[in-house]
Formats: C-alpha cells, structure tokens, sequence
C-alpha cells in the first residue's frame, strides 16, 4: 500500500475508534440517566408511600379520639385520653319522604338511647 492509502486507513480506523467511544460514552451517560430516573422514581414512591401512611395513621387516630376508644388500643398507641360526652345523632331518609325518623343518643362507642319514628303508616 501506498503512503496515502495508509493514511486514509489509519483515518477511517482513528474515525471508527473515536466513534466507538462515542458511544460508550453516549451509553454510560444514557445507563448513568437510566439509574438516576430509576432512583428518583423509587424515591418519590418511597416518600408518597410514606405521606400516605402517615395520613391514614392521623385519620385513625381521628375516629379513634372522637369514638372515644382510647381504651381499646394498644398501650404503645399515644392518644389523648378524654372523657366521652354524650352526642345526638338524626338519622333521616334521604328520599325527602318523612316516613322514618330516627334519633340516636351516643356515649364514646355505646348507644345509650334510640327513639324510633314512623309517620303515616296506621
């Protein structure tokens, strides 16, 4: 081979090379974004993961302080313990219809009065 066939050679196989690093390069990169996505995915999931229970555990922990059943749980589960008071609660048909009325009377968890009404029906 000739002086300018070698070098054209040399060139097309210095291109090759430089292009194949290229795109090793071009892969570590897109591995490297793939990881990070990857990361940040699991992270955000981890952490709404986390608001979600931490929610639900103040939603528990709600009813349990209005129903007044800070006596039936766990000794490790904090709550502030309260007297309960009595509460009323009218229960009536949704229909508009006042055929049924009910009052209930509430202490904490037990039902201590119920009253019962029927309209028009005799």
């Amino acid at each position: 081979m000739n002086k300018a066939a070698q070098r054209r050679a040399r060139k097309s196989t210095d291109e090759y090379e430089e292009m194949l690093s290229k795109n090793k390069e071009e892969e570590s990169e897109r591995d490297v974004l793939l990881s990070e996505e990857a990361w940040l995915q699991k992270t955000c999931a981890s952490r709404s993961f986390t608001t979600v229970i931490s929610q639900l555990e103040r939603i528990l922990r709600d009813c349990c302080r209005l129903l007044h059943l800070t006596n039936k749980l766990d000794s490790s589960v904090k709550l502030d313990a309260q007297n309960p008071t009595t509460e009323r609660l009218q229960l009536v048909q949704r229909n508009g219809g006042e055929t049924l009325k009910v009052s209930v009377a509430m202490l904490g968890d037990a039902i201590i009065l119920t009253e019962v009404i029927l309209y028009g029906c005799c």
